[in-house]
C-alpha cells in the first residue's frame, strides 16, 4: 500500500525528532539573575557551554550537571565572588558533576554539605576553580568543599572554615588519575582527620602547590594542612604555613607518605605543631629536599620541625630554623631510619630538645653538615647534633653558645665524628665534652675557643685525633681535652712584617697568620682554619698609620699596611682570641735635599737645605768639587757652599742613624758659568735675566694641587697636580737662550726657552702641570707680533718632537702680557710665535693691542752656535734690513684686478652695440621700440 501524504509527513517529523534528540546540543552562553534557577538554566547551555550569573545570592543545592560546563560571575560587568553567591543553606551539596568537568570562575560557594564533597563532587570529571571562594562547606566523610577522582586545579581562590570528618577538609583527591594543583590560593581554618586543607592519595601525577597560604589548618591524625601520598611527587614552592597543627599526630603542616619525591622551596613555616614532625613528616623511602625555606617556632615531641621515617634521604640547603623545639629528640630534624641527612649553608638559632640533639637527632642515619651555623642550641645530649649509631661529618661550620650535659655542640654515642675547618666557641657541657663528646673521631684546622667552662672542650672515650687546631692560645692546649685525645702539634698565631726595614716613603705589610704549628711547620698545604676568625692590629709604639685595625682571617691570614711617619722603631701588636704577638718595623732615614740657586756665575754661593726623613743623626754633604761637609749636629744639617770654578756639579747627601743610611745624588744639579757667558744677559728675543727657580713640597695627596713661584724668567709660576700620593717633590725651571742640539729647533720664532725638571717624584705620579708665563709688550710690538700670537711648546722626549700646548691669554699690565699653558709633565719648553693661535677668552681682550704683522723666519741652522746649541732668535729686530716680507695674500690684489676686468667688459659691450647699429637700419630700431 502506498502511504498517503499525511503518513509520509508524520514519518518525516518522527525521523527529524529522533535525529535532533540523538545529536548533543551545542554549547551556548546563557546569562541569568537570581530570579531564575541555576539547575534549569544548565539544561539549556549544552555541552561545554557557559552559564553567567548576575550578581546576587542564589539559594540552591543539589544541582546536577549533564554536560561539561563553565559557571561564572558576570566578570565583564564587574561581577565577582564578593557579590555572586551560591548558598546551599546546608541543605545539600551544591554541584554534582558526575563524569562531567566543571569550571567555576569568580563565584562564592557557601554552606554546602554532603557526605562527600560539600560543594562539588565529581567522579571522573576535572574540576577547575578560579578566583572563587568556598566558605563553611563540610562533608561527613571527606572533601569538605571538593571531592574529585580527577584533576583539581585551583587558582587565586580561598577556602575558609571548610571541614571533613575524615580526610581533606577543603579538597579531597583520590585515584590513579587524580592530582591537585593550587596556585596563589588561601586555606584558612580548614580541618579534617588527614589533610586539614588538602588530601591527595594514590595518584601517580605530581602535586604542585605554589604561592599559597595555609592558616590555622588542623588535622587530628596526619598533615595539619596537606596530606600527600602520591607516586608522582609533591612540590611546595613560595608557600606559607602558619599555626597549622596535627595535634598529637604527625606532620603539623605537611605529611608525605609513599615512595616519591617531596620538594619544598622558598616556603615558610611558623608555629606549626604535631606529635612528630611539627612542620613536616616525611615517611619511608621518600627523597625529601628543602631549599631556601624558613621554620620559626615549630614544635613536636620528636622532630620539632622535621621528622623522617626509615631510609629517607633528607637534604636541607640555604634554610633557616629559629626557636624550634622538641620535648624529645631533634628540634629541627629527627631521623629514625637508616637514611641520610645532609645540611648545607643553613642557620639554626635557639633550637632546643628535651633529650637528644638540640637541632639534629639521628638514630642510624649518616649526617653531613657543610657551611652551616648553629647558635644557642641545647639538649641533654648533643646541644646541636646527636648521633646514636652512624657517622657525623662537619665541614666549615660554626657552633656558638651551644650547651648540653654531654657534647655541648656534638655528641656521638657509638660511632665516628669528623670535624674540619669549623668554629666551636662558647659551647659548654656539664659532664664532658664542652664542644664535642665522641667515642671516636678527628678534628683538624678548626677553632675551639672558650668551650671549657664546664668540662674540657673535647672528650673521647676511645680515640680522637685533634692535631693542627687553633685553641685560642699559643700555649699547650692539654687543659682543653679529656680522655685519649691527641692534640699536638697545635696551630699558633704568628705575625710578620714585610719588609722589616723601610724608609718613611715606603710601607710594610703586617701579616697575621695561623698557618704554622708549634714546631714552626707551615701547614697551609694541608688546610686552613675557618674563615672569619676575628683579628685585631694595634700600633703600640712609634708614629705611623695602619690601613685596617680589625678584620677576619681568610685562608689562614689577614694583613694591614703599615705607613711610617718619623719614628725610628715601631711596634705592632696582633691579637686573635686570647693570644697576642708583636712585630717590629725599623724606619731607616731617607735622604733628600734641594738647593738655591742651582745655577749662576762664578763665584756661585749655593744654600743646601736638608729635607730628609726618618730621624737621621748624621749628615754628610759632597758638593762635587772635591769639597764636603760632615756633621752630627741637627742645627748644622743645612749648609752653604761657594763654587769657585765653572762647570756642572753632582751633589750627594748621605744621612744615617743607628738603623741604616741612605744617599741622595742629584747629577749635574749645580751649573756654574763664567761671567762672560750668555747666562744673565738679555736674549735677542727679550725676557728676564737667565736664572733658575726652585720649588719644593712634601705630602702632596692624589688629586690635590700646589703652586710654586718662579721669579727668575718668563715662567713666573708653576702649578702641579698630583695623580698619586707624592711624599716629596722638587721642581726647577731654568731660563735659557738655547737648547741642546739633541732637542733641536722649534721651527718658529722663540721668545725664550725654559728647562723644567722634576726631582724625587716620578713623572707618572703627576697628572698635570700648568705653566704661567709673561711676554714683554715691547718685544711683541718691536717684532711686529700681536698679543694673540704667543704659544708655548713642549718637547716630547718620547717622540723627539716639539708639540704646541693649548695657550690661554690671561691678562696684561703696563709691561707684560700674561699667559698660561697646560702640559703633561716636565721637559724643555719654548715660548714661540704662531699667528693668531692664542686662546683668548671672551671679554679678556686687552684694551689696545698691536696690529699683526707677518714675518718670515730664518732657517733652523741660522741660530746654531758653535757650542752645538740652537739659539732662540727672532729674524725681525730693530735695524734688521734683511728681513723678508711675507708674500701678500691674493686678496690684496683683488680690487685692482676686478676694476680692470670690468673696464674690459664695458669696452666689449660698447663695440658690440655700435656694430649692431651699423648692421641694421634705423627703421628696425624704431620698430623694436
Amino acid at each position: 500500500m502506498i502511504p498517503d501524504r499525511g503518513e509520509r509527513t508524520i514519518a518525516l517529523i518522527l525521523f527529524i525528532s529522533v535525529f535532533v534528540l540523538a545529536v548533543p546540543v551545542a554549547g551556548e552562553t546563557i546569562t541569568i539573575d537570581n530570579s531564575s534557577s541555576i539547575a534549569s538554566a544548565l539544561l539549556c547551555v549544552g555541552d561545554s557551554g557557559t552559564l553567567i550569573l548576575q550578581p546576587g545570592i542564589y539559594f540552591e543545592n543539589s544541582i546536577t550537571l549533564t554536560n561539561n560546563t563553565t559557571i561564572t560571575a558576570n566578570i565583564s560587568a564587574g561581577g565577582s565572588a564578593a557579590d555572586t553567591i551560591i548558598d546551599a543553606v546546608m541543605g545539600g551539596r551544591i554541584f554534582d558533576t558526575g563524569a562531567y568537568s566543571i569550571s567555576v570562575d569568580s563565584l562564592s560557594l557557601r554552606n554546602g554539605y554532603a557526605d562527600i564533597g560539600g560543594a562539588i563532587y565529581t567522579t571522573t570529571g576535572e574540576v577547575s576553580i578560579n578566583s572563587s571562594e568556598f566558605t563553611n562547606c563540610s562533608a561527613s566523610q571527606h572533601g569538605g568543599a571538593i571531592d574529585s577522582n580527577d584533576i583539581v586545579t585551583v587558582n587565586s581562590s580561598a577556602f575558609t572554615d571548610c571541614s571533613a570528618a575524615n580526610d581533606g577538609g577543603a579538597i579531597y583527591s583520590y585515584g590513579s588519575e587524580t592530582a591537585v594543583h593550587a596556585d596563589n590560593s588561601t586555606f584558612t581554618r580548614c580541618s579534617g582527620r588527614n589533610g586539614g586543607a588538602i588530601f591527595s592519595g594514590l595518584d601517580d601525577n605530581p602535586e604542585i602547590i605554589t604561592s599559597s597560604t595555609f592558616i590555622n589548618c588542623t588535622a587530628t591524625n596526619k598533615g595539619g594542612a596537606v596530606y600527600t601520598n602520591t607516586g608522582g611527587g609533591t612540590t611546595f614552592e613560595s608557600s606559607t604555613f602558619t599555626d597549622c597543627t596535627a595535634g598529637s599526630g604527625r606532620g603539623g603542616a605537611i605529611f608525605s607518605g609513599g615512595n616519591s619525591l617531596l620538594t619544598i622551596a622558598s616556603s615558610g613555616f611558623t608555629n606549626c605543631t604535631a606529635g612528630q614532625g611539627g612542620a613536616i613528616l616525611s615517611n619511608s623511602l621518600n627523597l625529601t629536599t628543602i631549599t631556601s625555606s624558613t621554620f620559626t617556632n615549630c614544635s613536636a615531641t620528636n622532630g620539632g620541625t622535621i621528622q623522617t621515617g626509615e631510609a629517607v634521604t633528607l637534604t636541607i640547603s640555604v634554610s633557616t630554623f629559629t626557636g624550634c623545639s622538641a620535648t624529645g629528640n631533634g628540634s629541627a630534624v629527627n631521623s629514625d631510619g637508616a637514611g641520610t641527612v645532609t645540611v648545607t649553608s643553613s642557620v639554626f638559632s635557639d633550637c632546643s630538645a628535651g633529650l637528644h640533639g638540640g637541632v639534629i637527632f639521628s638514630a642510624n642515619d649518616t649526617i653531613t653538615v657543610d657551611s652551616s651555623v648553629f647558635t644557642g642550641c641545647s639538649a641533654t645530649n648533643g646541644g646541636a647534633i646527636y648521633s646514636y649509631l652512624n657517622t657525623v661529618t662537619v665541614n666549615a661550620s660554626t657552633f656558638t653558645g651551644c650547651s648540653a650535659d654531654r657534647g655541648g655542640a656534638i655528641f656521638s654515642a657509638n660511632d665516628n665524628v669528623t670535624v674540619n675547618s669549623s668554629t666551636l666557641t662558647d659551647c659548654t657541657a656539664s659532664l664532658y665534652g664542652g664542644a664535642i663528646g665522641a667515642r671516636l673521631g678527628s678534628m683538624h684546622f678548626s677553632r675551639i675557643y672558650n668551650c671549657s667552662s664546664g668540662d674540657p672542650a673535647v672528650h673521647s672515650s676511645e680515640s680522637f685525633n685533634a692535631t693542627n687546631n687553633w685553641w685560642g692560645t699559643n700555649s699547650d692546649p692539654s687543659g682543653f681535652t679529656s680522655g685519649p685525645v691527641t692534640y699536638t702539634p697545635w696551630l699558633v698565631l704568628g705575625a710578620t712584617a714585610d719588609p722589616v726595614t723601610i724608609m718613611t716613603s715606603e710601607t710594610s705589610v703586617i701579616r697575621a697568620n695561623l698557618t704554622h704549628d708549634v714546631n714552626g711547620t707551615d701547614t697551609s698545604g694541608s688546610g686552613f682554619v675557618p674563615d672569619g676568625i676575628p683579628v685585631k692590629f694595634d700600633l703600640v709604639t712609634g708614629s705611623a698609620s695602619l690601613s685596617v685595625t680589625e678584620g677576619n682571617i681568610t685562608s689562614g691570614v689577614n694583613e694591614t699596611v703599615f705607613t711610617p711617619a718619623t719614628s725610628i722603631i715601631s711596634t705592632v701588636n696582633v691579637t686573635v682570641d686570647d693570644q697576642n704577638v708583636s712585630v717590629q718595623i725599623l724606619i731607616t732615614p731617607e735622604a733628600s735635599f734641594y738647593a738655591t740657586p742651582v745655577s749662576g756665575t762664578v763665584p756661585l754661593t749655593v744654600s743646601f737645605t736638608d729635607t730628609s726623613t726618618g730621624s737621621p743623626t748624621c749628615w754628610n754633604w759632597s758638593f762635587g768639587d772635591g769639597e764636603w761637609s760632615n756633621t752630627t749636629n741637627p742645627g748644622l744639617k743645612n749648609v752653604t757652599h761657594t763654587y769657585l770654578s765653572t762647570g756642572t756639579y753632582t751633589v750627594n747627601l748621605t744621612v744615617s742613624n743607628a738603623l741604616g743610611n741612605d744617599t741622595e745624588s742629584l747629577a749635574g744639579y749645580i751649573t756654574v758659568n763664567t761671567a762672560s757667558s750668555s747666562v744673565g744677559t738679555t736674549s735677542s728675543g727679550g725676557g728676564s735675566n737667565t736664572n733658575t727657580g726652585t720649588g719644593f713640597t712634601t705630602d702632596l695627596e692624589a688629586g690635590s694641587s700646589t703652586s710654586f713661584d718662579m721669579d727668575k724668567g718668563a715662567v713666573y709660576m708653576v702649578t702641579v697636580t698630583a695623580g698619586n700620593d707624592i711624599q716629596k717633590l722638587m721642581i726647577t725651571v731654568q731660563r735659557s737662550t738655547s737648547v741642546p742640539s739633541s732637542v733641536g729647533y722649534t721651527g718658529t720664532n722663540v721668545y725664550e726657552y725654559e728647562d723644567a725638571k722634576l726631582y724625587y717624584a716620578d713623572a707618572s705620579d703627576v697628572s698635570g702641570v700648568t705653566y704661567y708665563f709673561k711676554v714683554e709688550k715691547n718685544w711683541l710690538a718691536t717684532s711686529g707680533y700681536s698679543y694673540d700670537d704667543i704659544v708655548m711648546m713642549y718637547y716630547n722626549e718620547e717622540s723627539g718632537e716639539w708639540e704646541k700646548l693649548a695657550t690661554t691669554f690671561a691678562g696684561e699690565d703696563n709691561t707684560y702680557y700674561y699667559y698660561s699653558a697646560d702640559a703633561r709633565s716636565f721637559s724643555w719648553l719654548a715660548i714661540t710665535i704662531f699667528k693668531g693661535a692664542t686662546i683668548v677668552p671672551e671679554g679678556s681682550e686687552p684694551a689696545s693691542s698691536h696690529s699683526n704683522a707677518y714675518i718670515t723666519q730664518t732657517d733652523a741652522t741660522t741660530g746654531t752656535s758653535s757650542s752645538s746649541n740652537v739659539t732662540a732668535k727672532s729674524t725681525v729686530t730693530s735695524g734688521n734690513t734683511t728681513a723678508q716680507e711675507e708674500p701678500r695674500s691674493w686678496s690684496s690684489f683683488a680690487v685692482p684686478i676686478l676694476l680692470v676686468l670690468m673696464l674690459i667688459i664695458f669696452i666689449i659691450i660698447g663695440l658690440a652695440t655700435r656694430r649692431k647699429k651699423d648692421e641694421y637700419p634705423e627703421e628696425w630700431y624704431e620698430g623694436r621700440k
